[in-house]
């Protein structure tokens, strides 16, 4: 290892080192600064852990001391950290024997001390006692770290304990001598940390600085406001802090103060009465109007329905001047329920991009369902259920096509098409482009089906944040009606750009083919690429081909959105998917005023994983005893009693799928019905029918769909089946009598 520049010199300080001769080390520190080499704290690092187990760690912490070197806090960090992971913690005596140098271990000290001791709470006093050790002049510097570290990391307890030893006023004198930054940094993270708002406004109102105590004020509350901590909130305006909040919105500017309104009135979703005492406590007809515009804008019809309930000393008229009159008759005519299951169905919606969950997706593409004439079902996933979903699509009737969105931290839609021979293709459709979020669910579905076809989408049409749910479902509904030039499907489209330069390798077994979309579905990227490059590339073909029923060209659907969305904008933005957004909204609203809540519960479960599965089940089990041709004895007691029984036998083996009791059941009827049904072939017929349907059903190779609870629960032995074949050949003639008898 080089340490000096010098051999001579270099092989001194190994020596000195390795022979624990610290007295000499220190001496060729202090002589040979400027010839030390840029590897030297590697060295020392490697020899301080020798020196660990030797048990002269205190004098080699005296010789990094005494380094003046550029890499001396990078060695301290390496050697501290040494120290941690075998339990010796060194800095109190380096301290305790050295108080010059405490400034430059006090920041590692104290991350290390809250390390070892916040997690092991009963350890908290032994912190403590470790500072009181300190000198006087020390103790401050360690108790303000440490405060400040609690702080930051949510551990309240310990502040606790420190003002029951030191009091309260200790804690807030170390607050004001922070630094404004970290004071605003410190105030988010208690709010984010859920910090005691007694605990933290005692502690506050002890600071003797009112400008000091105005910015942490301000920033609780601004942080409480959009950390949704509405305990925070709650007890600093009952505690008079109102105040505060009416100088903090008096000097922001007007987008901020929307911004204060928005997150009040979109965010606090069931405390519309705390809301109200809010909004007294301002006593300003400009604050009431800005808390009714966003109580309509956000569909909180609880709280304009209360808000409106002020007036007087508020104006009503003037605050509501700028309202659609027909809508807010509506909304002030809900009943409280209604009220607030709307509410509860339209605020992730109303609050823009980023807040669409699996639940608010159900109900977008129920009302989408409720509204179209063409059947719209696809099935929405949980990120959790891809694996169930390809078992249940790996063991359901062919052929078959279902397009799906996946929700989760990344929305993504796609369509799946399998054929008779069970040969798969899949389509996914990404916002971002050929990306890396559906690497791990194409890898399973390729060996899922080892006859497969993968596309992905090329283009990354996304470019602003939080916005790939409103791309995915929009997707998934042009999947449905999606206009190609050449009437072609969307799978013919697909193969004509399965070429060599589109194959893309996701590892050296499976790989895809990423493909341009139809330029239908690049409507909506959020760039001026699409303008500029795409539709430019294509043939003029293509530019003028009509892509929608208002008889629109590719061209003209796309440059109607590119708009200027305000005068500081330097060029036009695509606005489509803004408009998609606003467009769900109001769809969504239409369709929450005019169905029943258990309705609009019972439409969105139908486009969940467990819905497709039932119904892929019953079109799978309907296969037994649905296209079965009756004889023409229907008037006939006993045929109408075999035909009661033989429906009441699909219906239960629907429910629980059980093959074993199928099997019995059937062995049971035939026996008991073979004598009874009119002697004549078409009857005869119609049980080998039954029997031989059963047979299928109970030997599929297509298995049980499996998940959920409709998996088989029995199978039947070999023994019942051989038996239900005798029946079947007895009935076909050979052994009609022993049947019968």
């Amino acid at each position: 290892m080089e340490f000096f520049l010098d051999q001579a010199l270099n092989q001194q300080l190994i020596d000195a080192v390795e022979t624990a001769d610290f007295y000499t080390a220190k001496a060729l520190f202090n002589d040979h600064q400027g010839e030390l080499s840029p590897e030297a704290h590697k060295f020392l690092c490697a020899s301080y852990e020798k020196s660990l187990n030797r048990n002269y760690w205190l004098q080699f912490w005296e010789l990094i001391l005494a380094l003046h070197h550029p890499n001396r806090p990078n060695l301290m960090s390496r050697t501290l950290k040494l120290s941690q992971e075998k339990n010796i913690y060194p800095f109190l005596f380096v301290i305790l024997k050295f108080p010059k140098y405490s400034q430059i271990v006090e920041d590692y000290a104290i991350s290390v001390y809250l390390k070892k001791f916040t997690q092991h709470i009963p350890s908290l006093f032994q912190l403590i006692q470790d500072i009181e050790k300190l000198p006087a002049e020390m103790q401050s510097i360690f108790y303000s770290g440490v405060i400040k570290q609690s702080l930051r990391n949510g551990k309240f307890v310990i502040l606790e304990s420190i003002q029951t030893l030191k009091g309260p006023l200790f804690i807030a004198q170390c607050l004001e001598s922070f630094p404004l930054d970290t004071l605003i940094t410190l105030a988010r993270k208690v709010v984010e940390n859920r910090g005691n708002p007694e605990f933290i406004y005692d502690l506050i109102k002890l600071i003797s600085s009112k400008e000091i105590k105005k910015i942490f004020y301000k920033k609780l509350i601004m942080a409480s406001i959009e950390e949704n901590n509405t305990e925070m909130l709650h007890f600093l305006f009952k505690n008079k802090i109102s105040t505060y909040f009416l100088e903090i919105i008096t000097e922001l500017t007007e987008i901020e103060k929307k911004n204060i309104y928005f997150h009040l009135v979109a965010s606090l979703t069931t405390d519309t009465e705390f809301l109200i005492e809010v909004i007294k406590d301002l006593n300003s007809q400009t604050y009431f109007q800005a808390f009714v515009i966003e109580s309509y804008n956000h569909y909180n019809i609880p709280l304009l329905q209360s808000l409106l309930t002020l007036c007087p000393p508020f104006d009503l008229q003037d605050a509501t001047k700028s309202l659609d009159p027909n809508k807010l008759a509506i909304f002030l005519n809900l009943d409280a329920t209604v009220s607030a299951f709307i509410h509860s169905k339209m605020n992730a919606f109303s609050k823009g991009f980023g807040y669409i969950t699996y639940e608010d997706a159900l109900l977008t593409l129920a009302q989408r369902r409720e509204r179209k004439t063409y059947d719209f079902a696809p099935v929405l996933l949980r990120f959790t259920e891809l694996d169930e979903f390809l078992n249940v699509l790996k063991n359901a009737p062919k052929p078959l096509k279902i397009s799906f969105v996946i929700s989760g931290v990344h929305f993504i839609s796609g369509e799946i098409m399998i054929d008779e021979k069970g040969i798969a293709k899949i389509f996914l459709i990404d916002s971002l482009g050929s990306d890396i979020w559906h690497e791990e669910f194409v890898k399973n579905f390729a060996r899922a089906f080892p006859s497969h076809e993968i596309y992905t989408s090329r283009e990354k049409r996304q470019h602003a944040t939080n916005c790939c749910a409103v791309f995915a479902l929009d997707d998934v509904a042009h999947l449905a009606t999606l206009r190609i030039e050449g009437d072609a499907d969307i799978w013919e489209y697909l193969s004509a750009e399965k070429k060599p330069e589109n194959r893309q390798d996701i590892n050296t077994t499976v790989y895809c083919y990423s493909v341009p979309l139809p330029l239908s579905l690049t409507r909506t990227m959020q760039s001026t690429s699409l303008t500029q490059t795409i539709i430019p590339q294509k043939p003029q073909s293509s530019q003028e081909f009509i892509i929608n029923k208002k008889g629109q060209t590719t061209v003209g659907s796309v440059t109607a959105f590119f708009k200027r969305e305000s005068p500081i904008d330097e060029k036009p933005k695509n606005t489509r998917l803004s408009y998609k957004l606003s467009k769900m909204i109001e769809q969504n609203w239409s369709y929450l005023i005019s169905h029943s809540k258990e309705t609009i519960q019972t439409h969105m479960q139908y486009f969940s994983l467990d819905a497709w599965r039932q119904r892929i089940l019953e079109e799978h089990s309907q296969s037994y005893l649905t296209e079965l041709i009756v004889p023409n004895f229907s008037d006939d007691p006993i045929a109408k009693e075999l035909m009661t029984e033989l429906q009441e036998l699909k219906e239960t083996f629907i429910q629980n799928n059980d093959k074993k009791m199928l099997v019995k059941a059937i062995q049971k009827m035939i026996e008991q019905y073979a004598s009874k049904l009119p002697q004549n072939e078409l009857w005869q017929d119609f049980l080998v029918k039954v029997i031989n349907d059963t047979l299928s059903v109970i030997t599929s190779e297509q298995g049980p769909l499996q998940g959920g609870n409709n998996t088989y629960l029995s199978t039947p032995h070999d023994s019942d089946i051989e038996a239900l074949k005798a029946m079947k050949e007895g009935l076909e003639g050979h052994h009609k009598p022993d049947i019968k008898a």
